[in-house]
């Protein structure tokens, strides 16, 4: 099911904590954890936060954030990203691309997360979940 942004951010603003999960054609599955809220009604359309990372299920490797600008985008006119990782399509959810090179700036071996060889990518969207993680 391809998630529009506007469901998205119905279903998902101001829930706390999420995990993001994107399923890619090429078989790839990406997690995306913040523990901070999307918020599209916000002024400030950057959160920022070192405990967002993201993981790749199939080379079950993590990815830390380096530093504590740009974690999630929250604006409420586009699709939920990471800085130099997110959707790219418009209206829907239908593609997420890769900056290979750029992001190494922001995570731990970031040009890894996807196949990219440190080039800006494209990759094709098929499914998305969301889920609210509630910690303890």
């Amino acid at each position: 099911m391809t998630l529009f942004r506007s469901t998205f951010h119905e279903l998902c603003d101001n829930k706390g904590p999420t995990l993001t999960l994107f399923y890619f054609n090429d078989g790839n599955i990406i997690k995306i954890y913040t523990h901070l809220s999307w918020d599209s009604s916000s002024s400030s359309y950057w959160k920022n936060d070192t405990d967002t990372f993201i993981f790749n299920s199939n080379r079950n490797q993590k990815y830390k954030k380096l530093k504590n600008d740009y974690s999630i985008w929250c604006y409420n006119r586009d699709e939920p990203y990471t800085i130099y990782l997110g959707c790219n399509s418009v209206n829907s959810m239908k593609s997420i691309r890769h900056w290979g090179n750029e992001i190494n700036e922001y995570y731990d071996k970031g040009s890894e997360i996807l196949q990219s060889n440190n080039q800006v990518k494209e990759y094709e969207l098929i499914e998305s979940e969301v889920y609210k993680i509630i910690i303890e």
